[in-house]
Protein backbone atom coordinates (compact mmCIF):
# COMPACT_ATOMS: atom_id res chain seq x y z
CA UNK A 1 0.00 0.00 0.00
CA UNK A 2 0.98 3.56 -0.28
CA UNK A 3 1.81 6.41 2.28
CA UNK A 4 -1.99 8.42 2.34
CA UNK A 5 -0.46 11.65 0.60
CA UNK A 6 0.19 9.15 -2.13
CA UNK A 7 -3.54 7.78 -2.16
CA UNK A 8 -4.72 11.60 -1.47
CA UNK A 9 -2.62 13.16 -4.26
CA UNK A 10 -3.74 10.33 -6.45
CA UNK A 11 -6.95 10.55 -5.93
CA UNK A 12 -7.56 14.22 -6.64
CA UNK A 13 -5.61 13.60 -9.96
CA UNK A 14 -8.23 11.12 -11.08
CA UNK A 15 -10.68 13.75 -10.00
CA UNK A 16 -9.06 16.22 -11.91
CA UNK A 17 -9.09 14.08 -15.39
CA UNK A 18 -11.54 15.27 -17.84
CA UNK A 19 -11.97 19.00 -16.99
CA UNK A 20 -13.36 20.78 -19.96
CA UNK A 21 -10.35 23.04 -20.16
CA UNK A 22 -7.37 20.86 -18.95
CA UNK A 23 -8.86 17.57 -20.07
CA UNK A 24 -6.56 14.31 -19.42
CA UNK A 25 -3.58 16.90 -18.97
CA UNK A 26 -3.21 16.24 -15.17
CA UNK A 27 0.18 14.65 -13.68
CA UNK A 28 1.31 14.10 -9.85
CA UNK A 29 4.58 15.39 -8.73
CA UNK A 30 6.21 16.06 -12.18
CA UNK A 31 9.51 17.67 -12.08
CA UNK A 32 10.15 18.35 -15.41
CA UNK A 33 8.99 21.31 -17.67
CA UNK A 34 5.85 20.75 -20.22
CA UNK A 35 6.60 20.42 -23.46
CA UNK A 36 4.43 23.02 -25.08
CA UNK A 37 1.41 20.75 -26.71
CA UNK A 38 0.63 19.82 -22.96
CA UNK A 39 -1.14 23.54 -22.54
CA UNK A 40 -3.45 23.79 -20.47
CA UNK A 41 -2.35 21.36 -17.99
CA UNK A 42 -2.55 20.71 -14.16
CA UNK A 43 0.14 19.35 -12.39
CA UNK A 44 -0.54 18.17 -8.49
CA UNK A 45 2.14 17.86 -5.43
CA UNK A 46 1.73 17.32 -1.85
CA UNK A 47 4.49 19.09 -0.05
CA UNK A 48 3.57 19.48 3.16
CA UNK A 49 1.82 17.88 6.24
CA UNK A 50 0.98 18.70 9.74
CA UNK A 51 0.54 16.05 12.36
CA UNK A 52 -0.68 16.07 15.31
CA UNK A 53 -2.36 14.14 18.43
CA UNK A 54 -5.86 13.38 17.90
CA UNK A 55 -8.58 15.60 20.10
CA UNK A 56 -9.59 12.08 21.39
CA UNK A 57 -6.44 10.58 22.96
CA UNK A 58 -6.63 6.70 24.47
CA UNK A 59 -4.12 5.97 27.02
CA UNK A 60 -2.66 2.96 25.00
CA UNK A 61 -0.52 2.50 21.45
CA UNK A 62 -0.53 3.20 18.70
CA UNK A 63 -2.33 6.27 19.59
CA UNK A 64 -4.39 7.82 16.38
CA UNK A 65 -3.02 11.28 14.59
CA UNK A 66 -4.83 14.10 12.80
CA UNK A 67 -3.04 14.96 9.57
CA UNK A 68 -4.02 17.67 7.11
CA UNK A 69 -1.70 17.40 3.69
CA UNK A 70 -1.57 20.50 1.58
CA UNK A 71 -2.28 19.58 -1.59
CA UNK A 72 -1.01 22.11 -4.27
CA UNK A 73 -2.44 22.38 -7.90
CA UNK A 74 -0.61 24.19 -10.57
CA UNK A 75 -2.61 25.07 -13.80
CA UNK A 76 -0.29 25.69 -16.99
CA UNK A 77 -0.90 27.82 -19.81
CA UNK A 78 -0.07 29.64 -23.14
CA UNK A 79 -2.08 31.63 -25.60
CA UNK A 80 -1.14 32.89 -28.37
CA UNK A 81 -1.39 36.59 -27.64
CA UNK A 82 -1.84 36.71 -24.05
CA UNK A 83 -5.07 38.45 -24.24
CA UNK A 84 -7.07 35.79 -23.04
CA UNK A 85 -4.35 33.93 -20.67
CA UNK A 86 -5.14 35.29 -17.42
CA UNK A 87 -9.27 34.20 -18.03
CA UNK A 88 -7.97 30.92 -18.89
CA UNK A 89 -6.34 30.18 -15.38
CA UNK A 90 -9.50 31.94 -13.69
CA UNK A 91 -11.23 29.47 -15.89
CA UNK A 92 -9.06 26.40 -14.84
CA UNK A 93 -9.55 27.24 -11.19
CA UNK A 94 -13.17 27.89 -11.37
CA UNK A 95 -13.14 24.13 -13.06
CA UNK A 96 -10.98 22.71 -10.10
CA UNK A 97 -12.91 24.31 -7.50
CA UNK A 98 -16.34 22.90 -9.00
CA UNK A 99 -14.49 19.16 -9.47
CA UNK A 100 -13.16 19.31 -5.67
CA UNK A 101 -15.28 21.50 -3.76
CA UNK A 102 -17.52 19.05 -2.35
CA UNK A 103 -15.54 16.48 -2.46
CA UNK A 104 -13.99 14.24 0.50
CA UNK A 105 -12.07 11.80 -2.41
CA UNK A 106 -14.49 8.51 -2.03
CA UNK A 107 -13.83 9.25 1.36
CA UNK A 108 -10.29 9.26 1.86
CA UNK A 109 -10.18 12.63 3.63
CA UNK A 110 -12.61 14.13 6.54
CA UNK A 111 -12.15 17.32 5.09
CA UNK A 112 -11.07 19.28 1.47
CA UNK A 113 -11.15 23.05 1.19
CA UNK A 114 -9.59 25.49 -0.67
CA UNK A 115 -7.17 27.79 1.21
CA UNK A 116 -5.33 30.62 -1.89
CA UNK A 117 -5.22 30.75 -5.24
CA UNK A 118 -1.67 32.58 -7.11
CA UNK A 119 -2.00 33.95 -10.47
CA UNK A 120 1.88 34.27 -12.40
CA UNK A 121 2.24 35.91 -15.54
CA UNK A 122 5.10 35.49 -18.26
CA UNK A 123 6.47 34.67 -21.68
CA UNK A 124 7.69 31.20 -22.74
CA UNK A 125 10.20 31.89 -25.41
CA UNK A 126 7.43 34.23 -27.68
CA UNK A 127 4.66 32.83 -26.14
CA UNK A 128 2.88 34.16 -23.60
CA UNK A 129 2.51 31.85 -20.62
CA UNK A 130 0.45 31.34 -16.88
CA UNK A 131 0.45 29.29 -13.99
CA UNK A 132 -2.10 29.46 -11.10
CA UNK A 133 -1.23 27.78 -7.95
CA UNK A 134 -4.11 26.35 -6.14
CA UNK A 135 -3.73 25.68 -2.73
CA UNK A 136 -6.10 22.99 -0.93
CA UNK A 137 -5.40 21.73 2.38
CA UNK A 138 -6.78 17.40 2.91
CA UNK A 139 -7.90 16.45 6.59
CA UNK A 140 -7.54 13.04 7.52
CA UNK A 141 -6.26 10.72 10.30
CA UNK A 142 -3.73 7.62 11.03
CA UNK A 143 -2.69 5.24 13.58
CA UNK A 144 0.76 7.21 14.44
CA UNK A 145 2.52 3.86 13.45
CA UNK A 146 0.82 3.32 10.17
CA UNK A 147 1.06 6.22 8.22
CA UNK A 148 -0.56 4.38 4.57
CA UNK A 149 -4.19 3.28 6.40
CA UNK A 150 -6.23 6.33 6.72
CA UNK A 151 -8.69 5.56 9.48
CA UNK A 152 -12.25 7.19 10.54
Amino acid sequence: MAHAKTQIRDAVVTALGGLTTTGSRVYPSRVHDLPQNFSPSLLVYTPAEQIADDEDKPLGRPRKVFRTVTVVIEGHATDPDGSDLEDLLDTIDAEVTAALGNSLLGGLVKDLYHVSSETELGAEGAKPAGRIDMTWEADYRTLENDAETIIS
